[in-house]
């Protein structure tokens, strides 16, 4: 068995080392993160996870395909691909955990900074924006001249700020459904197993994972929070301004609709969090989708609808996954005395 499994790292290691280079420059996601050297190293080392990733898959691939193709050694594949899928998971994992810690040092930077330039000379850019309302039809709502001329600079930063925000949720999101696929796996193989370590192994990574899923439902709760108070109140006072009652009395009544559904959710259970975050990105999806049309941004509105649309395919049919640790019991042989 060792040589077996020798065999298939050396493979893995030359997939590996054909990669592209995991050393190539790594760029900050986020301006003004580039001097941050721990911030730095765990995007290389999220790449490196990325790519060691991408091997291990092409080797179980591989592998399978061995399994299929010669079934008289279909044992020793099995045994092979079992320990494959082991470290393809703890690869998986880590990477669950790094991005974690990447998008926290974000969420820290941007929080720290509000209010301030994102670079040197972006306020004198925001002020040439506030005096000539020179930005155009983009895709990005909040990029709009309208926004740029009717808030303050401060109001408009809050404003930027939350909509940059919005990819580091989607960033956990991903990471999110990618757990919930292996969880989901691992509760199927679970009540299947019927070997007591195969099965506690099985176990102790299920509890691993969904603990990893419930920090970042947390995350995700704590991040979306921030982005749904500062978009609203911008979108709130600007509507305010130009007396459309209309679309605020839209936006609170399907608010109070979401209330009711949160309300009917258990407290605490991380699906509920996401499923709870679905509903009101929905609504601010809606309530961003009136106003770019009401304000004729064509771009805007194809790009919310698309977003929307996204979101709708990504975070579907999430019900609450639960097993129940079991028992493995041992008998002894029973003598029978005559």
């Amino acid at each position: 068995m060792k040589q077996r499994l020798m065999k298939y790292i050396g493979l893995y290691a030359l997939l590996l080392f054909s990669l592209p280079s995991a050393g190539q420059q790594i760029k900050a996601r986020i301006a003004g993160l580039e001097s941050n050297s721990q911030y730095i190293e765990l995007l290389a080392k999220e790449h490196a996870l990325q790519i060691k990733e991408d091997s291990l898959t092409k080797v179980v691939e591989a592998t399978r395909t061995k399994f299929r193709e010669d079934p008289q050694n279909r044992e020793k594949y099995r045994a092979e691909i079992l320990a494959l899928e082991s470290n393809l998971f703890d690869v998986r994992n880590e990477v669950g955990i790094v991005a974690a810690q990447i998008s926290a040092i974000e969420q820290e930077y941007i929080i720290r900074n509000l209010g301030k330039p994102s670079n040197p000379g972006s306020q004198e850019v925001a002020d040439s924006i506030h005096s000539t309302g020179s930005l155009s039809d983009k895709a990005n709502l909040v990029q709009n001249d309208y926004f740029a001329t009717h808030l303050s600079s401060a109001d408009l930063e809050a404003l930027q700020q939350a909509q940059q925000r919005e990819q580091s949720v989607l960033n956990f999101l991903k990471i999110y459904q990618t757990n919930y696929k292996a969880i989901s796996e691992l509760a199927k193989a679970y009540k299947l197993a019927d070997d007591a370590h195969y099965a506690d192994s099985l176990y102790n990574k299920y509890n691993d994972l969904t603990r990893l899923n419930q920090h970042i439902a947390d995350s995700v709760s704590s991040l979306f929070g921030y982005i749904y108070d500062n978009k609203t109140y911008a979108y709130n006072y600007l509507l305010d301004k130009m007396n459309r009652t209309d679309l605020l009395s839209n936006f609170e009544s399907k608010l109070n609709q979401a209330r009711e559904t949160k309300s009917k959710m258990d407290a605490g259970d991380m699906v509920d969090i996401i499923s709870t975050y679905i509903v009101r990105k929905n609504i601010l999806f809606d309530y961003e989708k009136q106003i770019a049309e009401m304000l004729g941004y064509d771009k805007a509105l194809d790009s919310l609808t698309r977003s929307k649309a996204a979101l709708d395919s990504m975070m579907t049919n999430i019900p609450v996954i639960s097993i129940e640790e079991r028992l493995f019991l041992d008998y002894a042989d029973i003598d029978v005395f005559s």
